[in-house]
């Protein structure tokens, strides 16, 4: 028989090219990739022979039969159904701990040689402790049917369970394996989408301190505007927003080069503007689009020009100081905007 082997559970042994040997970037991409990790899990996985890969098998198949045979209705005999459900628990535990002391299938030790050569401390850590375990042996160790059809159904129900949960614990040790490379990609994408959520969260924040800056900043923001005409009730002057139209804060009708004016109040020093466009729908209705520029409302200067149909027109020129800006829609058409900004 073969001597006993180390843990399954036990850490894996370290090489001369462990994490210590990285370097800084290196372990933090290791940290955040979990490649060794992952690696080492999975090659675990696929050293295992596939004989215990059968005896695992064997062990789930008898468990669930156990719990089918303990909850399926007989009629009522001596030792109920519970004596068929006990050996079936056994079995699966017998499957487990030959899976556990990778027994070749050519040999077939009984359950005191696989008790013995699992050792003590093994079992001691599936069945949870010393009280619990000294009930288990003798349930292991005796043969089983004949014996335990004899016994009360009160104490064929708790043998009964006190096999499941250790068959239960025995499973657990010897999909160690198994758990490890779930744990590993678990740790891998939770830590990948940390990152990325974090990422996104900081541009979403960062979008709106530059909208914050931006409403700091505008020159436009409450100061009076008026269009070249009005095809329906529209926000009033100054403002840019109204729940009746929230599209849209002004629309003309249908006519040639309609045109909207901001009046800054006074002489200012700018050289950006920022429009929106109609929000839910015709981002060409308004191009091409020219932004103008006047200290006097009567000597205009084109500083901007939109060709192509858009939802947001950024523009940036050469510092400009004016009192009064207009944007003007070339041809016959209606011009629509949700929002313009004037920005230093």
């Amino acid at each position: 028989m073969p001597a006993e082997s180390p843990s399954i559970t036990g850490p894996a042994p370290k090489t001369s090219d462990g994490a210590s040997s990285l370097g800084t970037g290196q372990r933090l991409l290791e940290w955040l990739w979990r490649a060794r990790a992952v690696d080492s899990a999975l090659a675990r996985v696929h050293s295992e022979p596939l004989y215990l890969t059968r005896y695992r098998a064997q062990a789930a198949r008898a468990a669930e039969l156990s719990r089918t045979a303990a909850s399926t209705p007989t009629p009522a005999r001596s030792g109920g159904p519970d004596a068929v459900a006990l050996e079936l628990a056994r079995q699966s535990i017998y499957y487990c701990l030959l899976a556990l002391d990778r027994t070749p299938p050519a040999e077939a030790p009984d359950f005191a040689y696989l008790l013995a050569s699992i050792g003590q401390k093994r079992l001691l850590e599936a069945a949870g402790d010393r009280t619990t375990l000294d009930e288990l042996l003798p349930l292991l160790r005796t043969s089983a049917l004949i014996a335990l059809v004899e016994r009360a159904p009160e104490e064929q129900s708790r043998a009964l369970r006190r096999l499941w949960d250790f068959g239960s614990a025995l499973t657990r040790r010897l999909a160690a394996p198994e758990a490890a490379l779930v744990r590993a990609r678990f740790e891998r994408w939770l830590r990948v989408g940390s990152i990325l959520g974090s990422v996104v969260l900081l541009v979403v924040f960062v979008s709106y301190l530059r909208g914050v800056r931006e409403d700091l900043l505008d020159l436009a923001h409450d100061k009076s505007w008026r269009a070249s005409s009005s095809s329906i009730n529209v926000c009033n002057s100054p403002r840019q927003y109204c729940d009746e139209n929230p599209n849209f804060f002004f629309r003309t009708t249908l006519e040639t080069d309609p045109w909207l004016e901001l009046d800054l109040g006074a002489l200012a020093d700018f050289s950006r503007v920022k429009i929106v466009n109609r929000l839910d729908c015709c981002t060409d209705s308004g191009v091409p689009l020219t932004v103008e520029v006047s200290p006097n409302g009567s000597t205009w200067k084109p500083v901007a020009k939109q060709r192509a149909p858009f939802k947001t027109f950024e523009a940036s020129f050469a510092r400009q100081r004016a009192r009064y800006v207009r944007v003007r829609a070339e041809g016959r058409k209606q011009l629509q905007l949700s929002s313009i900004r004037v920005l230093p």
